[in-house]
């Protein structure tokens, strides 16, 4: 398949799993017309050509649980204008792995399911946002090739921190400085 997403995927009211991976599609992926795939809950647009943000629009729907936007060209997710508004509460999967994302989703504050999160090989720079380990659901954290800077002991550690589902933590390539710490993650593997 090439060209952009079809619209008339829009339409199909009792889609529960959309899997368009590694075709051609290119251009960015359009807004979701409210009430428009409902019944989604998974969605897979890795290996094409796919630009730009990901819409909120997508991200919340309310059935939504895993997002593939793996192996693309897209820059970020969209940003919402009041992050209260913003309800990503389903989305428990999201992989935005090999992509050209510069720094962390804030919308990833409110995905209070999240279990796996995958921005490996992209180019995110900075320190590994303290709210990212306020997550207790998440499982998975896939940050390798990417530009992380900082003490990773220092975002773990915080009082505030809640990592103790964490399960698998990858920081290959990346700049980040390293102390032991895992004496106290006994479950991080």
């Amino acid at each position: 398949m090439e060209g952009t997403l079809p619209a008339s995927v829009f339409a199909l009211e009792k889609l529960e799993t959309l899997d368009l991976s590694h075709n051609k599609l290119s251009g960015s992926v359009s807004e979701v017309p409210v009430g428009a795939l409902s019944n989604l809950r998974k969605i897979s647009l890795a290996g094409n050509q796919i630009t730009g943000v990901v819409p909120l629009s997508l991200l919340t729907l309310q059935k939504l649980t895993s997002v593939d936007v793996s192996d693309n060209d897209i820059t970020g997710v969209e940003e919402p204008a009041v992050l209260a508004d913003v309800d990503v509460l389903a989305i428990d999967t999201l992989n935005l792995a090999d992509n050209q994302l510069t720094a962390f989703p804030t919308v990833l504050r409110r995905a209070a399911a999240l279990k796996t999160l995958d921005l490996t090989r992209n180019a995110v720079a900075g320190s590994v946002p303290q709210w990212l380990c306020q997550h207790s659901a998440l499982h998975h954290l896939y940050l390798g090739n990417n530009e992380l800077t900082g003490a990773v002991h220092e975002w773990l550690t915080v009082d505030a921190a809640d990592v103790s589902e964490l399960r698998v933590l990858t920081l290959d390539d990346n700049p980040v400085s390293f102390y032991f710490f895992l004496y106290s993650y006994g479950q991080l593997k």
